[in-house]
Formats: C-alpha cells, sequence, structure tokens
C-alpha cells in the first residue's frame, strides 16, 4: 500500500522502499559484526552503551515496518535515520581498527565497501537517468578504494597513511547517491502531505509522489519533449492527489480568518471550538486557534466515532454547538486513480480517471450528515464568510478535492 510494498522479511530491502532509508545498511552490517566483536561486560562503557541503544533502535523499527499491515507510508522510515547514521559511523570505525590488526577480519572493511556498493547500484538500477551517472561514479570510486585496501594487506602495509585515505575515498563514494536523494527533498516542488526522498518526483505509484511503480524504471528519452511533457503532466497530477490523499493544511480554512473570528465569537463555553470532517481540516483550525476542534471522521474522515444520537448530546454536555461540513459529504479515504498514458516521439498524453468520489465513506457517515442538516441550524455564509479573503474556503477532505464549506449550529 503507497509505495511501500508487501510486508515481509525483505520488505524495506527492495529497491521500492529500500532507497527511501537503507543506502548503507550493507557497511551497518559489516560494522556490527565489527563493532560486537568483543563481549560486552558489565558495566558497558559509554561506546558499549551507545552501540546497545542504536542497535537496538534499528532492530526495533526494522521488524515493525517489515511486518507493518495496513496505511504504512515511505515517510515513516525516517525514524530509522538517526540510527542508519549511527551505526555506520560506529561501524566503519570498528572496521577500520579491525583492519589495523591481523586475522580474517582484516578483510572486513573491504568487503563491507564492496558489498555496499553493489546494494546501492541495485537500488540505483530502477531509475535509468540516474544510474547512468551515479553508479560509475560509486563503483569506479569504491573500486579504487578497495584495490588500494587490498594491495595494502598484501604487502602488510595497513598502518600507511594512504590506506587511510583509500577508506575514506570508499566512503565519500558510499554517500553520493543518498546525499544526492537527501538533497532533492529541498529541491523538487511538492504539497508536504505524502514527503519521500528520491529526485524521481516526476514518476509516481498510485498519485504518492517519490515513489517508482512496480515493475516501472524511470528512463530518460531521446525525445527532451516527450520526458518533460510528461513530467510536467504527472507532477500537476500527483501533486493535486497528493494534497487531498493527505488532508493538507487545509490552506483555504486558514486564510478565511473571517470564519475563526465568528467561531472564537460565538463559542461562549463550549470545549471544542467547531467540529469538522476530518484532521487535516481540524488541523489548520487549531493551529491557527490554539483551541481544540473536533474531527467527527476522525484522522482521514472515514472513522465512525459518532452516531446520530450522540450530536445532541455532546452538545447538551457544552463540548460543541458547531459544525463545519462540506457540501459532499463526510470525507472518506483516497478515491482510486487510474492512469493510462500513450507515449509518441514528441509528446505524451496522460489520461486521469477518477473511480471513486468525494462523498461520504459510507452510510453511517451519510446518516450522521444528514441529521446535522436536518437539526442544526444553517449559518449564512454572509455572518462568517467576510469579504477581506480571496480564498474560497474549502475544506481538506482526504477523499477527493475540497468542497465549498456549510456551517451550521445546533442549540437543541
Amino acid at each position: 500500500m503507497f509505495g511501500t510494498g508487501n510486508p515481509g522479511i525483505l520488505r524495506l530491502v527492495k529497491a521500492q522502499v529500500g532507497a527511501q532509508f537503507a543506502w548503507l545498511l550493507p557497511l551497518v552490517g559489516f560494522g556490527l559484526v565489527a563493532a560486537w566483536e568483543r563481549k560486552l561486560r558489565l558495566p558497558l562503557t559509554r561506546k558499549q552503551q551507545s552501540l546497545v541503544l542504536w542497535t537496538g533502535w534499528l532492530l526495533t523499527h526494522m521488524i515493525v515496518f517489515s511486518f507493518a499491515q495496513g496505511i504504512f507510508h515511505s515517510y515513516y522510515l525516517t525514524v530509522i535515520g538517526p540510527a542508519i547514521a549511527a551505526l555506520a559511523g560506529i561501524g566503519m570505525v570498528a572496521l577500520w581498527e579491525l583492519y589495523q590488526q591481523r586475522g580474517w577480519r582484516v578483510a572486513l572493511l573491504p568487503l563491507a565497501l564492496v558489498a555496499t556498493t553493489a546494494y546501492e547500484v541495485y537500488l540505483l538500477w530502477s531509475y535509468t537517468a540516474y544510474r547512468n551517472v551515479l553508479a560509475p561514479i560509486v563503483v569506479g570510486s569504491c573500486m579504487v578504494a578497495v584495490a588500494f585496501l587490498l594491495f595494502a594487506l598484501l604487502r602488510h602495509q595497513t598502518q600507511r597513511t594512504w590506506t587511510r585515505a583509500a577508506a575514506t575515498l570508499g566512503l565519500l563514494a558510499l554517500l553520493v547517491s543518498p546525499g544526492l536523494w537527501s538533497a532533492s527533498t529541498l529541491l523538487k516542488v511538492g504539497s508536504g502531505g505524502m514527503p519521500s526522498a528520491g529526485p524521481q518526483s516526476a514518476f509516481c505509484n498510485n498519485g504518492w509522489p517519490g515513489m517508482l511503480p512496480q515493475g516501472t524504471t524511470a528512463t530518460a528519452s531521446s525525445s527532451s519533449t516527450t520526458i518533460t511533457t510528461t513530467a510536467k503532466t504527472m507532477h500537476t497530477t500527483t501533486q493535486s492527489q497528493a494534497q487531498n490523499a493527505a488532508g493538507g493544511p487545509g490552506e483555504g480554512l486558514k486564510s478565511n480568518t473571517a470564519l475563526i473570528s465568528y467561531l472564537q465569537a460565538h463559542q461562549g463555553s463550549t470545549t471544542n471550538l467547531v467540529a469538522t470532517v476530518n484532521a487535516g481540516t481540524a488541523e489548520s483550525i487549531i493551529l491557527a486557534t490554539d483551541q481544540p476542534v473536533m474531527a467527527l471522521g476522525g484522522f482521514s474522515g472515514s472513522d465512525q466515532i459518532l452516531t446520530t444520537a450522540q450530536p445532541a448530546q455532546l452538545v447538551k454536555n457544552n463540548t460543541v454547538r458547531y459544525f463545519l461540513l462540506d457540501s459532499g459529504g463526510m470525507g472518506g479515504p483516497p478515491a482510486a486513480q487510474t492512469t493510462s498514458s500513450s507515449t509518441t516521439t514528441d509528446s505524451t498524453a496522460t489520461t486521469t480517471t477518477n473511480q471513486g468520489g468525494a462523498g461520504g465513506p459510507g452510510n453511517a457517515h451519510s446518516m450522521l450528515r444528514q441529521w446535522i442538516k436536518q437539526h442544526a441550524t444553517l449559518v449564512p455564509q454572509s455572518a462568517w464568510q467576510g469579504t477581506s479573503t480571496t480564498t474560497t474556503t474549502t475544506t481538506s477532505n482526504r477523499g477527493g478535492p475540497g468542497q465549498n464549506v456549510q456551517l451550521y449550529v445546533y442549540t437543541g
């Protein structure tokens, strides 16, 4: 789901997900072997405490995310970043220390560089436009580094200064691709609702930016017109889809200061300023007012948290009395999208068909919405829309494009 593969032991190391965080994972693996080479003894030293902390951090999240069911977004993997960075540094130092010694362990450093290089090429392979540039740089630099390290081993000259330079060259080469993937998040334009690392933002899976469709490679066509047109068309489509699906900050609501002022002026002593369709819409009002706001449909607008009998009780308990609804429905899960493309030498035609609607996710939400409309009083837009805002007030519906909203007040 959401371009993050199927649950399983290999989920996080496959190219579809691995490119988000796992570039240095082989180096970390070899580094852990080197770092754990010495047995732990109580009391633990500061270095050993750090090793236990970061190893536990990495393994815990790797296991959880490998077998996570249901909704799983690629940006969740950022939590593994600190552990990868720390263990790569710890591991590189441990590998270098073993390289200076005798025995079979001296080969761990060259092996780590070779294995990590191979894995990075594997991650790059699905992105033709980038592997053609990055793969030669990574492979060439690391092979030069490994050649010097092996030469030093054969000559028993691992203490020489130039071996340190060779190891540094190999490490820097391994940082090129993940560095580019990380920097790309600062350079590409996105909605922020579904962030992901990688320069391939024009290629997506079901509208989620930064993720490559399964079985698809990102290729650079000989026709610049074709790839440019495709990128622009798909970027526009995916940016809109990602904003709707993620239930972004609800820019219309934030810009409508008249609505915020009206709600604050008429809130009275109720606990919640207003009840709205989902967390995506509620969050913008919370950030603007620092006051509690209820999401009738939960996070995505599809959770049934209230029955038709409960709004009256909420008003009676002075919990809430204003309800902000969109004109189409209570929100819901992202609408299914299908994209068909036909490519010629000079242009690309992309057609997007919306197979789902922005309406309510089920009868329960529809009934709740209808109950509010029947028993509450519609507040005229002239009372709260104001004339100072130039942005049409819309809900950030996670199930589809935002709809014009309606404000209701229920007094019992």
